[in-house]
């Protein structure tokens, strides 16, 4: 789904091939109300999990950035997440990008860069509302 692309349903395949909606993101902001939340909707209107299928903070350095990339990215994809039981899992992308070409502007995330960011990582990864395998289907 990318924000603005009219009639983006039209290719939904129908709730009986569907198993879950998948999104990814990579800048600040970037779910919410406006990547998120229709896909969000429309994953919780068909009774479907949401995943983040990839996910990364863009355009940060982690080792020397720790706090802006927190307050920046990782708190609002964490309150995504956390505030919305229809999403189920989530991939980070654990890796230093800047090594592809292609990729290069999306940084180097990899935790252990950062034991401010990983420490606050594995905090909410302790959240009494995170599931963990193999529970992540609560409430199904």
């Amino acid at each position: 789904h990318t924000p603005g692309l009219p009639d983006w349903m039209r290719w939904y395949p129908g709730d009986d091939v569907v198993d879950l909606f998948g999104l990814s993101t990579f800048r600040p902001g970037h779910v919410g109300p406006v990547k998120g939340g229709e896909w969000l909707r429309a994953a919780e209107t068909r009774r479907k999990p949401l995943m983040i299928c990839e996910s990364t903070p863009m355009m940060f350095d982690i080792a020397t950035q720790p706090d802006e990339a927190w307050t920046t990215w990782y708190e609002s994809y964490f309150r995504f997440i956390l505030n919305n039981d229809c999403c189920r899992a989530f991939v980070y992308i654990n890796q230093d990008l800047t090594q592809w070409p292609m990729w290069h502007e999306f940084g180097d995330s990899r935790l252990h860069r950062s034991p401010a960011v990983l420490e606050r990582f594995i905090a909410t990864l302790r959240d009494a509302r995170m599931a963990h395998l193999p529970d992540w289907r609560r409430g199904s």
